[in-house]
């Protein structure tokens, strides 16, 4: 699967664990490999951020501010404040990896019953060729006895 910005962030935050993440550390270590972080969807994303981890400090106040819909506020005033994934998110994450496997293992699946089908399939033209041939070599036979 493609690199995708929100999947990486949940993996930072399970991987960063106790210790937790600042908002500004994350879109630093992640601004050159998705530089959309430095246009507006960064308002979008900050604000999907806090639904996803929870901050240390002033928790109430980022919950407020992101129920007002006022990302500029965060902006601003809690991205310094370590903040941590919540159950959600973590949640959500392992039922991707879920959906991930689930997926390769139909993948897997399917390779395995097509190349069943195709040894099949040669198993079956062996036995007509077979077949064909004894057919043939009997009609050979009877001519030759008269």
């Amino acid at each position: 699967m493609e690199n995708n910005l929100f999947i990486e962030t949940l993996e930072i935050g399970i991987k960063k664990g106790a210790e937790g993440i600042q908002y500004d550390q994350l879109v630093n270590s992640l601004k050159d490999k998705y530089p959309q972080l430095e246009t507006e969807f960064n308002r979008s994303f900050i604000m999907w951020f806090y639904s996803k981890f929870d901050p240390s400090k002033n928790f109430h106040d980022v919950k407020r501010a992101i129920a007002d819909n006022h990302p500029g506020t965060l902006l601003g005033n809690y991205n310094n404040i370590i903040s941590f994934i919540n159950g959600d998110a973590y949640f959500q994450y392992l039922e991707y990896l879920e959906l991930k496997e689930a997926r390769e293992a139909s993948l897997k699946a399917q390779r395995s019953s097509r190349n069943a089908i195709i040894i099949s399939v040669i198993a079956l033209a062996i036995t007509l060729l077979f077949s064909v041939a004894e057919s043939i070599m009997s009609f050979i036979q009877i001519r030759m006895s008269l």
